[in-house]
C-alpha cells in the first residue's frame, strides 16, 4: 500500500533489531514466524486498520516487513540509539506521514514484544476510542495483584509513597503493552504520548499477558505459541 492510500487508522509496528536484554528477539521464530510479524498478521486481519508501518533499524526486520506486504521504514540514527522511546518513533513517523499528505485520526502503536493478540478484541478498541470523544488514548490494562512498594534505605516500603496507606479495596491496574491508540492531535502534538483523557481497557481474556524483554520471557512465549496460534506439527 503507497502512502497515498492510507486512511486514517496507522498501526505502527516499532521493530528494533538490538537489545541489550534480549539481542535478537524481534527476529527469534515464535509460532513458526518471527516474532514481529504477529504485530503485522494481527493488525493486517482488522478491517478498520488502513495502513501499517514498521519502524526499524534493521535491515533483515525491514526486508520481512516489506515480503509482509506493509511499509517498512529505516530508522534515522539518532532513533537507532538505546535511549529512543516510542514517542520518539512516533513523533518522527507522524511528521513523514504529514509531509507526504496524510494526517492520521487515530495512531495504533503495537509493540513486537507483546504477540498473544487477537484481531477481534483490537477492531472493538479502534471502535470504543472513536466512541468516545473525550478520550485522548486508549490503553490495555491488567489488575495488579500483589501488594506494590518502594525500597528505601535498604527496606521495602508498601504503597505508591512512604507514609501513604492504601485503602483494602484498592484496585490498581498497570499498563500490559499490547496495545496502545492514540490521537495524535491531543497527544504526540501536545508533547506527550497519551494525554490526559486515557481509556483503559481490560486485558481480553483470550490475550496472554506475556511481554518478552529477557530471555526468559522469550522461552516461555515460544513453548506456548504453537498452542495459542494453533501451528499444526511438522
Amino acid at each position: 500500500m503507497s502512502i497515498g492510500d492510507m486512511g486514517q487508522v496507522v498501526a505502527v509496528v516499532p521493530a528494533k533489531g538490538t537489545s541489550r536484554r534480549a539481542p535478537g528477539k524481534n527476529l527469534a521464530m515464535v509460532g513458526g514466524i518471527p516474532m514481529f510479524c504477529h504485530a503485522i498478521r494481527v493488525a493486517a486481519a482488522v478491517r478498520t486498520i488502513d495502513a501499517i508501518v514498521v519502524s526499524s533499524d534493521d535491515a533483515r526486520i525491514i526486508e520481512l516487513a516489506r515480503a509482509e506486504g506493509v511499509r517498512a521504514e529505516s530508522r534515522p540514527p539518532a532513533l537507532c540509539k538505546d535511549d529512543a522511546t516510542n514517542f520518539d518513533v512516533l513523533r518522527h513517523l507522524l511528521a513523514t506521514l504529514r509531509r507526504e499528505g496524510t494526517d492520521p485520526e487515530l495512531l495504533v502503536l503495537l509493540q513486537p514484544t507483546t504477540p498473544f493478540r487477537s484481531p477481534g478484541p483490537l477492531a472493538e478498541m479502534i471502535g470504543r476510542l472513536r466512541e468516545d470523544h473525550e478520550a485522548s488514548s486508549l490503553v490495555t490494562v491488567a489488575p495488579i495483584n500483589r501488594l506494590s512498594g518502594a525500597i528505601e534505605g535498604a527496606r521495602w516500603h508498601p504503597g505508591p509513597a512512604r507514609g501513604t496507606r492504601m485503602k483494602a479495596t484498592e484496585q490498581r491496574y498497570a499498563l500490559t503493552g499490547h496495545v496502545f491508540i492514540l490521537r495524535p492531535r491531543r497527544t504526540l502534538d501536545m508533547g506527550v504520548l497519551l494525554g490526559e483523557e486515557v481509556l483503559p481497557v481490560s486485558l481480553p481474556a483470550d490475550w496472554l499477558d506475556i511481554d518478552v524483554d529477557v530471555p526468559a520471557d522469550l522461552m516461555i512465549a515460544q513453548s506456548v505459541a504453537d498452542t495459542y496460534f494453533k501451528i499444526p506439527a511438522s
